[in-house]
């Protein structure tokens, strides 16, 4: 399952570019453009991972993701909801619904391809490459789309930032913020969160006093957002960790 999380948000977030994202809802070759690497993604990982016979599935994957998205994206006028945060969840609850359904369908009955079972059997280092993956795709998650997913809620609650500057500031804080807390949480670590709670709020101590265009709100809304997404995140890897007997690491 993780293989299919890993390969649609790399070809749905990272290989995505914004000007796509903006377009694929006015013009078609937009919104095609974006199906391209969506397709391109979905054969070459699952025909690494499972070999041809997972190539029907990927073409699947493909499709189904163009239907939701010619629905999210209001390529013909029609969208999920007019609240840009509730469409994108909704957008990205159904693609992880088609990812669900295609894995139970097909991919749980296919065994890894034989260069890959081979490669999992080298020695002790590589024997958990798939846990590995696990963390990769959370840490992915964690960056860019949590970043829009955020910046989605925080436009239809408190309104969107015009600052380029003190925007892009804000992306990078939260990416730390977040893989930091996603550490802590995966290795136990709790007291570290509230260490990263008290450093922000004294680093942005002055905007919060000023409370220009509502920063308060911003910050409160945005970190809550962002931590509690890095929570769930690290819980459930951590959940799966256990499921499977994966050896956790904790910090003292």
């Amino acid at each position: 399952m993780i293989i299919l999380f890993f390969s649609h948000i790399l070809s749905d977030y990272y290989l995505q570019g914004d000007k796509t994202a903006h377009l694929k809802g006015k013009q078609i070759r937009y919104m095609l453009l974006h199906m391209l690497p969506i397709l391109l993604t979905n054969v070459i990982v699952l025909f690494i991972f499972y070999g041809k016979q997972s190539i029907k599935v990927a073409l699947y994957l493909t499709l189904s993701h163009l239907l939701v998205d010619i629905i999210s994206s209001g390529l013909f006028n029609i969208r999920f909801s007019k609240n840009k945060f509730l469409n994108h969840s909704i957008d990205q609850l159904l693609h992880v619904g088609f990812l669900v359904i295609y894995y139970l369908f097909f991919l749980i009955e296919y065994d890894y391809a034989y260069w890959i079972q081979n490669f999992l059997q080298i020695n002790s280092f590589t024997v958990y490459g798939i846990q590995y993956l696990t963390v990769i795709t959370a840490c992915m998650f964690l960056l860019k789309p949590m970043r829009i997913f955020i910046d989605d809620l925080l436009e239809v609650t408190v309104g969107q930032l015009e600052n380029e500057v003190e925007l892009k500031k804000s992306y990078y804080l939260g990416y730390v913020e977040r893989l930091i807390t996603f550490v802590t949480v995966a290795t136990f670590s709790y007291i570290f969160i509230t260490a990263i709670i008290a450093f922000k709020t004294w680093a942005q101590s002055e905007k919060l006093s000023k409370n220009v265009n509502d920063f308060s709100k911003r910050y409160l809304i945005g970190t809550l957002a962002s931590m509690f997404s890095a929570i769930v995140t690290a819980i459930l890897v951590v959940w799966y960790f256990q499921k499977i007997g994966f050896p956790l690491v904790k910090i003292e």
